[in-house]
């Protein structure tokens, strides 16, 4: 899996508008500790059971986990996309402006009346002043491992996603070609 991410990013990268940071190393214990402290966040809305038998990084998406690279498109000199590196993730994760969608999310799971969309889901870049990437991490539910963009939204608080992907490889392909394709 690790090799395959490689290659789309050897392959794609170079000719897109794309750039990545210098890979710094993250070891199986970052992941670990990384893992532990999202289930933990979670763990603030759903039972541990349903957290602890649910969750499930994606085989692709822990792969690049694993590079420890950030993939950035800038435009004339200002950011525009980011693609997160493992130690941005729980922090876009577990941002104050989500603070209305998890309250919303908490009383639902308290009144057993959750939504198609209310599971495990991670941020895992944006785009523009209005999307950001989410990739699904509850490998029970029909959207994991897929990646959405949630327009102005989140999936906790909506089941409107401009766009979706079937894997982080698919995002990632996807998202280095249509830069390619357009120059």
């Amino acid at each position: 899996m690790k090799q395959t991410l490689v290659k789309l990013i050897e392959d794609y990268l170079p000719a897109s508008e794309y750039s990545s940071s210098e890979p710094e190393i993250v070891s199986q214990n970052d992941l670990i500790a990384f893992e532990q402290a999202i289930k933990q966040y979670f763990m603030g809305f759903f039972t541990p059971g349903f957290v602890n038998t649910r969750w499930q990084l994606p085989a692709d998406y822990q792969a690049f986990l694993s590079l420890g690279i950030r993939i950035t498109y800038t435009s004339d000199g200002a950011l525009e996309e980011d693609i997160y590196a493992y130690d941005q993730v729980q922090e876009a994760t577990t941002q104050p402006w989500y603070d209305f969608d998890m309250d919303e999310l908490k009383k639902r799971v308290e009144a057993n009346q959750v939504l198609q969309f209310d599971t495990l889901w991670l941020n895992i870049g944006w785009w523009g002043d209005k999307h950001e990437y989410f990739i699904c991490c509850d490998q029970s539910h029909p959207y994991f491992g897929k990646v959405v963009d949630g327009h102005d939204s989140t999936p906790w608080g909506s089941a409107y996603f401009s766009e979706d992907y079937n894997s982080f490889t698919g995002f990632l392909e996807a998202l280095l070609q249509e830069e390619e394709d357009e120059y």
